[in-house]
Parts: C-alpha cells; sequence; structure tokens
C-alpha cells in the first residue's frame, strides 16, 4: 500500500498556487525570491478638511495598512465633515455650525454622532437623566408620589419652576437646595424642590465615600491647572524679557562695531575688538536665552491645556457621583423637562402621572434625536466620508496581508490629485509617478506596484478625464492597472438605480459629449484601466430589525411616501468590491486570473439584505448592487468597456461576469483576431501581464553590469521565462499551476542614442484560470540600463 506523502494530501486539499521566482545570491548560495503582490489605493480619506491643514501632496507617503493598523490611520487622516450646511432640526430655524471628526469606524455608529454633536448630546443627556430617575422612582415609593404631586399640586409646580428657572445644568447643579437636618413634620408644594432632593440624595447614600474620593481629585486637579497656569505667566514673562533683550544686544554689537570702526591706535582697537567679541557674545546668549524662553513658553501652554482639560474631566466625574449634585441635576432636568412642557400643553399624558409623562416626553426626545440623525447621517459629505471608509475597511479587513500581499494608501482628494499631476510638464514628472513608478518599480530594493484602485467616480466631464488619462499613464509605465468605478453621469443618469431604464446604452456613447471618452478608449494605455459599477450596499439601515443601534434608540428612516429613498441607504464603491476578488484570488492561487464568474472567483456573498413591505403589503428587497443588471445589459456595459457586479436576484450575493477594461478592441478581418484582441484586453490577462513585467524589471536590475551584449540579456531573459511554460492544452490546473503560461518570448532591443539601455518586448499566453489565447498578449518595459 502506498503511503501518501504530506506534501501531496496538501495539494490534495489546498488549491494549486502559481510561484513565480527569480534567484538572489546570499553570500555564495542563491536563493528564490517571489515578488509581493502590493496594492495602492488612493482616496479622499479627509473628507471635508481643507488640503491646507494637511502636507502637501508631494510631502505625503502611501502608507501601509492592515486590521491592525486602520484605526490608526483613520485617526491620523483626520475624517473631518463640515456641519454648516446640515439643518440644525432639535433647535430649529438654523444651521448646524463646526465640524465633526472621526477617531475610528466605530465613531460613523449613530451613538458616536450624538456624542459628537453638541446639540444631539444634550438631548440624550435629557432623555439619560430622565430615564434614571425613572428607574429610581419605580424602587422608591416615596419618590414617586412626590414626583405625582408635582403634576397636581400647583404650588409645587411653582416651587419648581422658581427653583430651576433656567434649562442651564451647571446652574441646576448649583441650586442653593441642601436636604434639612431636621426633617418638616409636614410637607407642602413650596418645600417640593427639597423633598425630592432629599429623596434622591437617600437612594444615592451609597455613592458618598465615592463622590468624596472623586472630590479630593477634582481639587488636586484644579490645583495642578491653576499651577499650570501660573508657571505659564511666569514663563510669559520671561519670553517678553527674552524677545527685548535681543534688539537690545542687536544694537550693542552694532555699537560695538562702530566702535571699531572708528578706533585709532593699537591700544584702542584691541579695545574696540573686544566689545565686539563681548557684544556678539551677549547677543548669542540673548538668542540663546530666547530659544529656551520660546520652548519653556510653549510646553506651559500645552501644559495648561491638558491640566485644564483634566481639571474639567476630573469635575465631571464628582458631579457625576455626587449625590447632592446628580440629585440636584436630576430635578432640574424634570422640572425643564416634564413641568414646564406640562404647563404648555406640549405633554398630555397627565393622568398617568409623572411615570408616564416621562414615557411621554422620552419618546418624543427619541423622535428628536432620530430626526437629526437622519439630516446628519444622510448628509452627501457624510455618506461619501462613511463610504469611503466602510468600502476602504472592506478591502483591508478580507485580505489576507503579509509578506506577499500588502497594502497601501495615500490620502488625496480627486481635486488634489488631478492638479498635482496636471501642474506637471509631463506625466513622468509628477510627484504621483515618482511615488508609484520611480521610488518603488524604478528603484532597485523597491517593490513594484501591482494594482492601483482609486475609491472616486469618473464621468466624461473634462476634469475626470484629465485625471483619468494622467492616471492612465502612470499605471501602464508601472504596469500596475488602475480600477475605479465609473459615475452615473457618465451614462447621463444621476444613479444607477436608473440604469435599466435606457434602452440602448451604446448610443449614449456616440454623442459629441463623450468624444474624449472614445478618444480615451482606442489609446494603448487604456487597457491598464478598468471602471466598475454600480454602487454596492455597505451596511443596513439601522433599525431594530436591520442593525441595531448600539446604546441609543434610533430607526433609520430610508422609506417615504414613495417607497425606500434611494439616497438615503449608504452606497459604496464598486471598485473596494473587484479590489477584494482579486486580493482573494492572490492569497489563494498567488495568481490574479480568477476573478471572474461565480465558479471562477468572481462571487461576492455577504452583501447586505434590506426588506420591506410595499402598499400591498407584499415583502420586496433592496438590490444591494442598487440595480439588477441582465444578462444582456451586462453585456451591452462589458462590449462598452465596463466591468458590471450583478446581483443573484433575491440573495445577497453578487458576480463579476465581466473583466473588460476601457480598452476599446481592434476590430480585424477574422472572428479569431477579434476574439484574441478582446481577451487581450481583460482584466486578468493584463494582471497576469504585468506581473511577469514586474518580474523582468527587477531581474534586469540585479544583473547589471554582468552582461556585455543584447544577445546575453534576451537568452538570459527566455531561459528564465521558459520554466513558466507548459505546451500541453490539457494538462491538470495543477500542472498548469507550475506552468501558467502556454507560450512565451521576450525580444531585446538597443534603446536609439542611449548605449547600454534596452527596451524588454514580452509576448506571453498565459493559461492558467484563463480562456485560451491564439495570439499572444505583447507589452514593452523599459529595462534598468547598466
Amino acid at each position: 500500500m502506498t503511503v501518501e506523502s504530506i506534501q501531496q494530501k496538501l495539494l490534495r486539499v489546498r488549491p494549486p498556487r502559481v510561484r513565480i521566482t527569480y534567484d538572489v545570491e546570499t553570500g555564495n548560495s542563491p536563493e528564490q525570491v517571489e515578488l509581493a503582490f502590493i496594492v495602492g489605493m488612493f482616496a479622499n480619506l479627509s473628507g471635508d478638511l481643507a488640503s491646507s491643514a494637511l502636507p502637501a501632496l508631494k510631502d505625503r507617503r502611501m502608507r501601509d495598512i492592515d486590521s491592525e493598523s486602520f484605526d490608526l490611520i483613520l485617526a491620523d487622516s483626520t475624517p473631518t465633515i463640515n456641519l454648516g450646511a446640515i439643518p440644525d432640526l432639535i433647535v430649529g430655524g438654523k444651521n448646524l455650525v463646526g465640524t465633526m471628526t472621526f477617531q475610528c469606524l466605530a465613531d460613523f455608529e449613530p451613538l458616536a454622532v450624538v456624542n459628537n454633536v453638541p446639540s444631539l448630546k444634550q438631548r440624550f443627556d435629557a432623555r439619560a437623566d430622565l430615564r434614571a430617575l425613572q428607574s429610581m422612582a419605580e424602587c422608591n415609593d416615596s419618590l414617586a408620589a412626590a414626583l405625582d404631586d408635582t403634576i397636581v399640586d400647583g404650588d409645587a409646580t411653582t416651587a419648581l419652576k422658581a427653583a430651576f428657572a433656567t434649562n442651564v445644568v451647571a446652574n441646576w447643579v448649583a441650586a442653593p437646595i441642601t436636604p434639612p437636618t431636621t426633617p418638616p413634620t409636614v410637607l407642602t408644594g413650596a418645600q417640593t424642590p427639597t423633598t425630592l432632593v432629599t429623596l434622591l440624595m437617600a437612594q444615592m447614600a451609597g455613592n458618598a465615600d465615592a463622590a468624596a474620593s472623586a472630590q479630593l481629585a477634582a481639587t488636586a486637579a484644579q490645583t495642578a491647572a491653576d499651577n499650570a497656569k501660573a508657571s505659564a505667566a511666569a514663563a510669559t514673562t520671561n519670553l517678553t524679557a527674552a524677545q527685548k533683550a535681543v534688539p537690545a544686544a542687536t544694537a550693542a554689537l552694532a555699537t560695538a562695531n562702530t566702535a571699531k570702526t572708528k578706533a585709532s591706535g593699537d591700544q584702542a582697537i584691541a579695545t574696540a575688538n573686544q566689545g565686539v567679541i563681548t557684544a556678539q557674545a551677549a547677543l548669542d546668549d540673548a538668542n540663546k536665552a530666547l530659544l529656551v524662553a520660546q520652548a519653556q513658553s510653549g510646553a506651559a501652554a500645552t501644559l495648561v491645556t491638558t491640566t485644564a482639560q483634566a481639571a474639567l474631566d476630573a469635575q465631571a466625574v464628582f458631579l457625576a457621583i455626587d449625590p447632592l449634585s446628580k440629585a440636584r441635576r436630576l430635578v432640574g432636568r424634570y422640572t425643564n423637562e416634564i413641568v414646564l412642557p406640562m404647563d404648555s400643553q406640549q405633554l398630555t399624558n397627565v393622568a398617568l402621572g409623572a411615570n408616564g409623562l416621562i414615557d411621554e416626553r422620552t419618546g418624543g426626545i427619541d423622535t428628536q434625536i432620530g430626526q437629526q440623525l437622519d439630516v446628519i447621517m444622510h448628509a452627501q459629505n457624510f455618506q461619501a466620508l462613511e463610504a469611503t471608509w466602510r468600502g476602504l475597511s472592506y478591502v483591508v479587513s478580507r485580505s489576507e496581508t503579509g509578506n506577499l500581499l500588502k497594502l497601501r494608501v495615500l490620502n488625496a482628494n480627486k481635486d488634489d490629485l488631478r492638479k498635482e499631476l496636471e501642474k506637471a510638464a509631463d506625466f513622468d514628472q509628477s510627484c504621483i509617478f515618482k511615488m508609484i513608478y520611480e521610488a518603488e518599480f524604478g528603484t532597485y530594493g523597491g517593490s513594484p506596484y501591482s494594482l492601483l484602485l482609486g475609491g472616486y467616480e469618473f464621468d466624461n466631464s473634462p476634469n475626470d478625464m484629465s485625471l483619468l488619462s494622467k492616471m492612465t499613464q502612470v499605471a501602464a509605465s508601472a504596469h500596475a492597472p488602475f480600477i475605479a468605478a465609473a459615475a452615473p453621469g457618465l451614462f447621463g443618469l444621476d444613479g444607477f438605480d436608473k440604469l435599466a431604464k435606457p434602452r440602448d446604452l451604446s448610443q449614449l456613447f456616440e454623442s459629441p459629449e463623450m468624444a474624449e471618452w472614445a478618444d480615451f478608449r482606442n489609446s494603448e494605455d487604456s487597457r491598464y484601466v478598468a471602471l466598475a459599477l454600480p454602487h454596492v450596499l455597505l451596511r443596513l439601515p439601522y433599525g431594530k430589525d436591520s442593525r441595531p443601534a448600539e446604546g441609543v434608540k434610533y430607526e433609520e428612516t430610508v422609506t417615504g411616501d414613495n417607497g425606500p429613498d434611494h439616497n438615503a441607504f449608504l452606497w459604496g464603491n464598486a471598485a473596494y468590491v473587484m479590489a477584494e476578488r482579486i486580493t482573494y484570488a492572490f492569497a489563494l492561487y498567488h495568481w490574479t486570473a480568477a476573478i471572474r464568474g461565480v465558479e471562477g472567483g468572481g462571487l461576492v456573498d455577504g452583501l447586505p439584505i434590506y426588506t420591506y413591505r410595499d402598499d400591498a403589503n407584499l415583502v420586496n428587497m433592496i438590490c444591494p448592487t442598487e440595480v439588477s443588471i441582465t444578462d444582456r445589459r451586462e453585456k451591452e456595459l462589458n462590449d462598452l468597456g465596463f466591468i458590471a457586479l450583478c446581483n443573484c436576484k433575491g440573495t445577497g450575493q453578487a458576480a463579476f461576469f465581466g473583466g473588460q477594461t476601457t480598452n476599446l478592441p481592434r476590430q480585424y478581418i477574422s472572428d479569431e483576431a477579434n476574439a484574441n484582441a478582446k481577451l487581450s484586453g481583460m482584466l486578468p490577462y493584463i494582471l497576469a501581464a504585468s506581473r511577469f513585467a514586474h518580474y523582468i524589471k527587477v531581474i534586469m536590475r540585479k544583473k547589471i553590469g554582468a552582461f556585455l551584449t543584447r544577445g546575453n540579456i534576451e537568452g538570459y531573459l527566455n531561459t528564465w521565462i521558459a520554466q513558466y511554460v507548459l505546451l500541453d492544452d490539457n494538462a491538470a490546473q495543477e500542472v498548469k499551476a507550475s506552468y501558467p503560461l502556454r507560450a512565451a518570448q521576450i525580444t531585446v532591443t538597443d534603446v536609439p542614442g542611449s548605449p547600454g539601455s534596452y527596451k524588454a518586448t514580452v509576448f506571453i499566453k498565459p493559461h492558467f484560470q484563463l480562456e485560451e489565447l491564439t495570439t499572444s498578449i505583447r507589452l514593452v518595459a523599459d529595462l534598468p540600463a547598466g
């Protein structure tokens, strides 16, 4: 009986993997090295943050990102949205003010948004106080009875309104209400504020020791803050003196120099020279003292800020647990949220007592918070920023990053990226070209980018076409395909939910407005660009039956009078989903061809499923890819140079079936030539060919100085690539994984006018996990000069 080896078992249970390597001499022994697959991602990570608040684009760097560093990079990017255009529904009659920043992905959740917006936070705190008071009354009959009395006793109502006349929490806490040393024998309505505070304090008596400790900590923190202010004042005084000393020392040096020019006689000249030396030393000392004073003043100012915040935090902790302070706050809250609205008939459940009124009021607060959250979270700038980070998270969280698979990200908004590329005399003079090509592909020891991802959408506007053309040139030079998303505007639509309406999509691209787009598709380099569509649902709407919002009662409004509101859902860039399929294929096979079809690696599962009932009470589902794409429409889109993500009807699954880049295949007389032209412009083939181009560049960089002739180089490269060629079309996939090419040939030519410089023209036929090509894919790579 034959015993199966460990290697045989691995081959049987593990998918076949491609292993392309090159030899590196380490010491006297050769080592086989495999190039990493590196994805470079561009996205506007900072939202509305002004470009001036960030380093210049030329000074920014691609940063490695994975699941562990994700929130760190998010915080460093300072994601920001301006609130100025968002209505303030709670205050009414004006817009919100200021900005909202995010420190982690969880900050996009409703509770974090509530805590980031002052008006929302105030209403949320009011709700929390009312519920705390209600829960305390449920286990304290005396407190419950006293609260009920406030509804029917006019004197009690009057006393509460007088004691807590303003809607300011700080004034409530400072209200001159303390429990009497001797309880009165007869309680009256006028004593209601004191009665309620006394009952609440008694119920929270167990917190007294903790409150005492917190008060000591708050006092110590305030003392530290006061000391920091005193130190800062002294540092400011020293800085002022140092600032005055420098001009005085400068004037003294000028006087000494003047005296030196007027001195005559050896003794006088010597004395004058000494005066100059002394004055110069004094000026040097004054400048040094100024630097020290500036540093001390800056440190003192920082200390003032940190100690002041620490004092505020410590005081807040004390007030939150101090029985007297909390009791006053709860009674003040009850007065302003229950008693006053009851007088103005905003609350109507008087017959249900204080408990019923609290329920009514908190329900109203929940509605207020929900409506304001809807307005904020459905704002265009909020959705754009959330979609960017959730899309990025989709790729990062699903990619098995490591030594052979790396993700990098650059914070750049679309407009800044375009301006940076346009201001260069030529694309290869731009900082983006230097970052992607020269710093990696064109540098010894650099790791070439295998794929570029743009978290942007492109239409046919002049600015978009300019950026797309420039990025195409960078991608083609680096042999790193660029994937992004098509914008609905490219089809003359305001949303992809209407993509099924045009009868014939091809007619949309025959208008004069699309001339620049047509020219772009006809360019050779457009093979290096893929545009995905439509949008993808990134998360379910918040709600108890869909995606519960932790810590806050929130039902996100996504339906209106006419059914679901398309703009209320969070739609994301389909390019992120395509990138995830590519990184998954590489992690599984070390080869990026398996990215198409349900069984061919193009299946996307786990998309959010949102259902609702229509007017006929029938259950319907929101398509998680925005629109259901038929086979005929997918074929149209593929022929037009787009990669469509098609939803499997009634499920959370979708698949990429096409893989056509934006390149328009050339037309030939024979069907075979036309088919080959179409295949050679598909993304899986471009990825495969580019992988070999990277290896050829790296190999030649290692071999600089080792060859004498063009023929030596050509022979060496052909010998290397021949080890990955298999002539058997019927071989098993496991065998093809070891030999992923059906044919390969490399032709090396001299660069005219540049001795020792060469170009390699590569002809390959990849066949592992790919349809058969009858002719080879051709690409040209500049070889490092020896």
